[in-house]
């Protein structure tokens, strides 16, 4: 492997999102699709147990308006809606991964410095 693919790997691995998970919140939807700083994406149970995640999600009045993974519109009435989980960093198994994946390249590029690759 060569000095400028293993700098492009360790570059890749950097890039890579955290290890994220959607946790329940207690926090109301009006308050966290306010500004200064609106959540990007929410994810709502509704009454028949289905999971919506929603992409720039808005109150208006009594009904939250979003858009879908796949790009399309849609509007959730907020009295159907049973819970609200937002995105939250995981540190612990993201700081494993990262160290894990940064040893492992530097074993990488030292066997290839010694010419074992």
């Amino acid at each position: 492997m060569s000095f400028r693919r293993a700098v492009s790997a360790l570059l890749l691995i950097a890039y890579l999102p955290a290890c994220t998970s959607f946790q329940s919140t207690s926090q109301p939807l009006t308050e966290l699709t306010a500004p200064p700083k609106p959540i990007a994406r929410v994810q709502v149970t509704n009454a028949a147990r289905a999971r919506v995640e929603v992409w720039a999600p808005l109150v208006e009045g009594d009904t939250l308006r979003g858009y879908s993974p796949g790009g399309g519109t849609f509007a959730l009435p907020l009295s159907t809606i049973r819970l609200v989980e937002v995105r939250k960093t995981d540190w612990g198994p993201t700081i494993l991964l990262t160290g894990v994946s940064v040893l492992f390249l530097i074993g990488v590029v030292s066997m290839a410095a010694e010419g074992g690759i």
